[in-house]
């Protein structure tokens, strides 16, 4: 009986100690960022990864780009990211194009900001400014 009572007790008290272990809960990351990061990464990738765009830094952009957006409205601005485009990655409203002919001309395209106001501008290879869009 004495060994009945004991083993009754003990179970009672692994199960007891279990119970009481504490649980500490992990440190989860807030959505909105996590969703914020995920579509710029997202948007990123689809940009880099896409055929005919090429994300290059603001050291690789020809000197007539530079010189384009220095002499335009947008000089104070701040470049944000600059893309390279070519073949079927250049908009159709940047080209003249009568034939079905592939598109051997580049374009870049250079996000920008300029005084808390975002704009895209596309250049041609001649540093010509061809359109901005302000957001």
């Amino acid at each position: 009986m004495k060994k009945l009572l004991l083993s009754i007790g003990f179970a009672a008290g692994t199960v007891l100690f279990v119970n009481a272990q504490e649980v500490v809960p992990q440190e989860q990351p807030q959505p909105e960022e996590e969703t914020e990061m995920m579509q710029e990464t997202n948007t990123q990738q689809g940009m880099e990864s896409q055929e005919g765009i090429t994300l290059i830094s603001e050291e690789e952009l020809p000197q007539e780009v530079k010189d384009g957006l220095a002499s335009s409205e947008f000089s104070d601005a701040v470049i944000e990211q600059a893309f390279e485009l070519s073949g079927e990655a250049v908009p159709y409203q940047l080209v003249e194009q009568t034939t079905d002919e592939p598109i051997d001309e580049k374009f870049y395209q250079l996000q920008v900001n300029q005084d808390n106001e975002p704009a895209i501008l596309y250049f041609d290879e001649q540093g010509e400014l061809v359109e901005a869009q302000t957001m």
